[in-house]
């Protein structure tokens, strides 16, 4: 039984689906600003080589995949899904400033590392709040949603990155200055802040007894 006030519906589905919806397309909006040109940021500001920046990437996926299974056992065991997802996304928003700091590759490494662990410690407990707020027929079009609202913010990042860099850097000399990378950080800032307001304002824990 699910001991919760109504709430009315939103495109047919419970509340917390379009909000969290909206969390997600935020939140994807600054990572994609904020990280998807940290290879280049490494590699033409800090100077690395291009193999360590694989192996960075890949210690980043491997944290994200292990803090998953740990924050799904707990969120099930505590019963507090919404407290660990603002967990993950809190953490994940708070380490992003750092970016405006990092001048070695130490630093970037334990930011993205801040922010994988941040995403593994939201994803699961997200998925769980979704579950819960979705009945068995409106699953599929509940995470379809969801996933749309993502993907949606994905683009929209990637397409704020490139209008940044043409407005920095021109449509022919594109070298990642750290100027202008430093603005893409500042205005992946708020987005991210955002996610986490509507998170902890909008979203509602659905509890459930038996």
């Amino acid at each position: 039984v699910v001991t919760e006030k109504p709430r009315r519906k939103i495109l047919g589905l419970h509340p917390n689906v379009f909000f969290l919806g909206l969390v997600s397309f935020f939140t994807d909006v600054s990572s994609e600003m904020i990280f998807t040109l940290v290879p280049l940021f490494l590699t033409n500001v800090v100077g690395i080589s291009t193999t360590l920046v694989g192996v960075l990437g890949g210690i980043s996926d491997s944290t994200d995949s292990l803090f998953r299974i740990i924050s799904g056992r707990i969120g099930d065991k505590i019963g507090r899904h919404k407290l660990l997802t603002i967990l993950g996304y809190g953490l994940a928003t708070f380490v992003k400033p750092f970016m405006l700091l990092a001048n070695s590759w130490g630093a970037v490494t334990a930011i993205r590392f801040g922010d994988r662990v941040g995403k593994g410690l939201r994803s699961a407990s997200r998925d769980a709040l979704l579950a819960d707020s979705l009945g068995s027929k409106e699953r599929g079009k509940g995470f379809g949603l969801h996933r749309a609202m993502d993907t949606a913010g994905a683009v929209v990042g990637v397409a704020s990155v490139a209008i940044i860099v043409y407005l920095m850097e021109g449509a022919t000399a594109f070298d990642m200055q750290r100027n202008t990378y430093r603005v893409m950080v500042l205005a992946g800032i708020f987005p991210a802040i955002i996610a986490v307001l509507i998170l902890v304002g909008l979203v509602r824990e659905r509890k459930r007894e038996g």
